[in-house]
């Protein structure tokens, strides 16, 4: 009986953000593409926004629309006239491309050498602007380096910071960084050099707090008894999740990508009407839930790739309770990383995400079909 109702709220999970998916479709028209490669041909047209999510991405055609993509690794080489959101482990615009709004990236690496018609913002571990922008720029990551023109201003969080010879910023020059920058002496900047107070850093760096390591302990240690209670109570169905994000990884993560987009816009729109105010509310609640879920499912995969234990067989209970203890710690240690860490955890949370909504479909049909539900 509990688990026919664990079922049941799971279902009840799946078509929530199912119902947020379709509502936001509606309202404003996509192309929507998982896949383990995906190429949009220097001759193809896309005449709405974009939506990818692969291991390997290539833009070399024309997106008349804005473009998302997350994926390993992302190249753009076409024209896109609205705004660009991309993830990925490396990330290039090409000296062809061309974005006529905004650019919002985070990655490992990331290289632009194309026009930028519109602000940047940027998280990663290196960033390289080498192409024009027409707007700000706003970059927090470890290293940057600029060799092109900036029409607006710049605020630079990082480690190392390098103006070429051919970087001009015609607005000020805001920075913080622990070192002092490198600035080529043909490198212009018309506006007002201001070096930002180091304090912020200082509040985003609790490590030397005990308090900090005994919440994320903490944390740990719920997760690693959730963790145990689903593997006690559904053993066959936490199987074939963890099937489903291992056999289709890059699909779970273009669904999850794709689904909490539109969950998010779905319950804004909910969010603004008088009628769908509480709906809103307890789609959010439902997403929170997912979410915290979703990172979970990650760790019983890793935790399967570790020890090679099955959880629908029998098994020993000590080495598969440790095994999820230690690969909890060390998703939670690689999400403490700086830059990319919040990228990995972000990632992480998409896959598990994508694979639960899957796999509960899957389930939906087949109880459907067997007129169990």
């Amino acid at each position: 009986m509990f688990r026919r109702t664990l079922f049941r709220l799971s279902i009840i999970c799946t078509l929530a953000l199912s119902f947020s998916f379709v509502f936001v479709s509606s309202a404003q028209a996509a192309e929507i593409q998982t896949a383990e490669k995906y190429i949009l041909d220097s001759n193809d047209i896309v005449p709405d926004n974009l939506i990818v999510a692969a291991g390997m991405i290539r833009i070399n055609g024309q997106v008349e629309g804005d473009l998302i993509v997350a994926g390993g690794q992302v190249q753009i080489s076409g024209l896109i006239a609205g705004d660009v959101i991309a993830a990925g482990g490396s990330i290039i615009i090409d000296e062809t491309a061309s974005v006529g709004k905004n650019l919002l990236l985070a990655g490992g690496q990331i290289m632009i050498n194309g026009k930028i018609n519109g602000n940047i913002k940027a998280f990663a571990g290196e960033v390289q602007i080498n192409g024009p922008v027409d707007g700000n720029v706003v970059v927090t990551g470890g290293t940057f380096t600029l060799d092109n023109s900036i029409s607006g201003s710049t605020r630079i969080e990082a480690e190392e910071i390098n103006l070429e010879n051919k970087a001009s910023i015609a607005g000020d020059f805001k920075y913080s960084s622990p070192n002092k920058p490198n600035v080529m002496s043909s490198a212009k900047i018309h506006g007002k050099t201001i070096i930002l107070p180091r304090e912020e850093q200082n509040l985003r760096s609790p490590y030397s707090n005990p308090d900090f390591w005994i919440g994320k302990l903490l944390g740990s240690i719920s997760y690693w008894i959730l963790g145990l209670i689903v593997l006690a109570l559904i053993p066959r169905a936490l199987q074939r999740h963890v099937d489903n994000l291992g056999n289709k990884f890059w699909q779970s993560l273009g669904l999850g990508f794709v689904s909490l987009i539109a969950a998010v816009i779905g319950f804004f729109i909910l969010a603004i009407t008088i009628i769908g105010f509480p709906l809103a509310l307890i789609g959010g609640a439902i997403l929170l839930i997912l979410l915290y879920v979703s990172k979970l499912l990650f760790a019983f995969y890793l935790m399967q790739k570790l020890s090679g234990i099955e959880f629908a067989k029998d098994h020993n209970k000590w080495s598969a309770a440790g095994m999820l203890f230690l690969s909890i710690v060390v998703i939670e240690f690689i999400g403490l990383l700086p830059v990319i860490g919040g990228f990995f955890s972000f990632v992480v949370i998409l896959i598990g995400l994508g694979a639960h909504i899957m796999t509960k479909w899957q389930m939906y049909n087949e109880f459907y079909q067997k007129k169990l539900i």
